[in-house]
């Protein structure tokens, strides 16, 4: 089981720091919801309310950098065209 832990550790891991990627990259679902301490419920309840830009690629779902970290702060989300230009 160790082993398996590990090499999923692997996988998903991102070379690049997260404070990096909050201001010109893209976090995980689960990173954002651990950034900002909220369930997956509460998260996708945040995505409906329109509270924070999910985007797809391919099956995996990524915020923005500057997205997520207006989320994370309880900032209001820019409208659909600033969001789309960050």
């Amino acid at each position: 089981m160790q082993i398996e832990d590990e090499k999923k550790r692997k996988r998903h891991s991102n070379p690049i720091p997260v404070e990096v990627r909050l201001k010109v990259g893209r976090l995980s679902v689960d990173e954002v919801r651990a950034l900002k301490d909220v369930g997956r419920t509460t998260f996708y309840e945040d995505v409906k309310a329109g509270r924070v830009i999910l985007e797809k690629d391919g099956r995996r779902s990524s915020v923005r950098g500057p997205i997520a970290a207006l989320y994370i702060a309880g900032l209001p989300m820019p409208s659909t065209t600033e969001a789309a230009a960050a």
